[in-house]
């Protein structure tokens, strides 16, 4: 018996599965991830389904997030003697026409009269220090991300007063925290583009491309090969423009 040959297939199987398991199905639903991003890239990921493989980093850092996530409610509870809300999901669906947005903030909040939310991120870069355009493109997504779920909080619960972006270093442990506002241009905009994403799917016409340094090839450090970060980027019609830009 090849014992190594079956830990190692076991391994990759039981990696893409977690990750096939815990991801979220469409059913009228679009969260506001899928909007800050590319609305072609949401379309099809929301029309092909997600395509999985044996990720490691997204395994690791899925697994290590939903343990954090556990243990600061916890944690948060125990100091305070207060119940933290966590992904109570139903708190967070908006209507919007004929569909409807979810947000899922990691940690909610509810003072008295206020409204406070915690996004937590596990990540392998110093993002406040990073000079990286992506990683300084990332930092600008999570904090409209938090801003859009103060919003949400705002709108059906009570006023926000801020919320909270806790980054923890995978490499190290090491947690960092930035204070962000809440932001009612950044809310309007992200219901707009929800709209505007349902209505592509129901009428099944696909969104222009927003091509950025999210969909730019880059050269993978494991096999020396260019790779695209956008699984669509073959059928791209922005793919030239993609093409043009430093791997």
């Amino acid at each position: 018996m090849n014992l190594r040959y079956f830990l190692e297939k076991a391994y990759e199987k039981g990696v893409k599965d977690y990750l096939e398991e815990n991801s979220r199905p469409y059913q009228g639903r679009v969260h506001v991830y899928d909007v800050l991003q590319c609305l072609r890239k949401s379309y099809w990921t929301i029309k092909k389904g997600q395509q999985y493989t044996s990720n490691y980093n997204l395994f690791a850092g899925s697994t290590l997030h939903i343990a954090l996530e556990s243990v600061l409610c916890k944690a948060l509870s125990d100091l305070f003697s207060q119940e933290y809300d966590k992904k109570v999901e139903v708190v967070h669906e908006q209507e919007i026409d004929d569909g409807v947005l979810v947000g899922t903030p990691d940690i909610m909040i509810l003072s008295e009269d206020r409204g406070y939310a915690v996004e937590l991120k596990t990540t392998k870069f110093n993002i406040r220090a990073s000079s990286s355009e992506l990683v300084q493109k990332m930092h600008e997504k999570h904090i409209e991300q938090l801003q859009v779920y103060l919003g949400m909080i705002d709108r059906a619960l009570k006023p926000v007063d801020h919320g909270i972006l806790m980054y923890v270093d995978r490499r190290n442990g090491v947690a960092r925290f930035e204070t962000v506002m809440p932001n009612k241009r950044v809310y309007a905009k992200a219901r707009s583009r929800a709209k505007k994403l349902v209505k592509c799917l129901e009428n099944e016409k696909e969104p222009k491309p927003e091509p950025d340094v999210f969909c730019q090839p880059y050269v993978s450090k494991a096999t020396g090969k260019i790779v695209s970060r956008c699984p669509f980027y073959d059928i791209c019609p922005a793919r030239k423009t993609l093409d043009d830009f430093d791997a």
